[in-house]
């Protein structure tokens, strides 16, 4: 798999998630190397694959507020 650089936060990294290419070209968000959400980058300009990249994550971050 390839990274994908700059859509995600250094802050996000850091807490385990990663964004990557798979060998099927789809963009995969994985959190702590575990698929949590795959893209099809045919259906998005790079700034609507931003928003739901940040949308995904936003509900992540939610949820792990409220779990813990």
């Amino acid at each position: 798999m390839m990274k994908v650089w700059g859509m995600l936060s250094a802050e996000d990294e850091k807490a385990g998630f990663d964004l990557v290419l798979d060998t099927d070209w789809y963009v995969v968000l994985l959190d702590h190397g575990k698929t949590i959400a795959r893209f099809d980058p045919r259906d998005y300009t790079a700034t609507e694959l931003l928003i739901e990249l940040e949308a995904v994550l936003q509900e992540i971050r939610a949820g792990s507020r409220v779990n813990h």
